[in-house]
């Protein structure tokens, strides 16, 4: 269940606002990208947070807390996707993982990367 899609599909809908409509004034070019989002393919970059929010008339808070946890629903699922059950313990690990490295700049998930492959090539 998408509840992060439904719940800006609601607010766009109630606002009187199209998916092309959201698209201008997000400065879009495409309303592929908040379809994307309604639908749960994708969640909201968290830099797009504050803009949609001023759009919805929804409070940044607490649409990042929303934003937040649809990224965790997407990661975990394209794992489970591949035949991978975690467990509870796994899965809080796996949540709080996401969380931190969220916040990573951009050479810092660089060399989170290179660390992870190296720990799967010893594996």
């Amino acid at each position: 269940m998408n509840h992060l899609g439904n719940f800006l599909k609601e607010r766009r809908i109630s606002n009187g606002l199209t998916q092309k409509d959201m698209a201008n004034r997000l400065g879009l070019k495409s309303s592929q990208f908040v379809s994307n989002i309604e639908r749960g393919i994708a969640a909201i970059p968290l830099r797009h947070v504050e803009s949609y929010s001023k759009v919805l008339n929804v409070s940044a808070n607490e649409l990042l807390v929303k934003v937040k946890e649809e990224k965790v629903r997407i990661m975990s699922s394209k794992y489970r996707s591949n035949d991978i059950i975690f467990t509870k313990k796994e899965d809080i690990f796996f949540k709080e993982f996401i969380n931190t490295i969220e916040n990573y700049r951009p050479n810092q998930r660089a060399k989170l990367k290179k660390v992870l492959r190296n720990l799967l090539d010893i594996v």
